[in-house]
């Protein structure tokens, strides 16, 4: 079940980055939150890999999936696998529930990357992803 986000989400959203550890070919954006605050939406859906974004895939929408501080795109695995930093595995293909929150707004969404997104990962909400339930 995908609830909004809170709106005290702008004001302890401290940073984004647009990568962790490049992985050529597929675009893995992390966050950073300050003030221990985070979203507390659920979300579930199915984690996916297309046109190098990493989605998360509800079947009725999808969302760009932004990764907290710490996480790690692991390309050498097969499935390809992300870990956060508390050690949980998403692996693309598997179906995920997720804690976290949606980034509706485009303009918003694009001022939390320091570096533009392809085309292809524009268009659609992001969801930032805050930890596996």
């Amino acid at each position: 079940m995908r609830r909004s986000v809170l709106a005290f989400v702008i004001t302890v959203l401290s940073a984004c980055t647009s990568t962790g550890a490049p992985t050529p070919g597929i675009y893995f954006p992390i966050y950073s939150i300050g003030g221990g605050a985070v979203p507390a939406a659920e979300l579930r859906g199915m984690l996916v890999l297309a046109t190098g974004c990493l989605w998360i895939d509800t079947g009725a929408e999808r969302f760009l999936a932004l990764w907290p501080e710490g996480s790690e795109l692991e390309p050498q695995t097969d499935p390809v696998r992300v870990v956060t930093p508390d050690g949980t595995s998403f692996e693309f293909g598997e179906s995920i529930h997720v804690g976290g929150g949606e980034i509706a707004d485009q303009d918003f969404l694009l001022t939390l990357l320091d570096t533009a997104p392809p085309k292809e990962c524009i268009g659609q909400p992001g969801w930032l992803v805050t930890e596996g339930l």
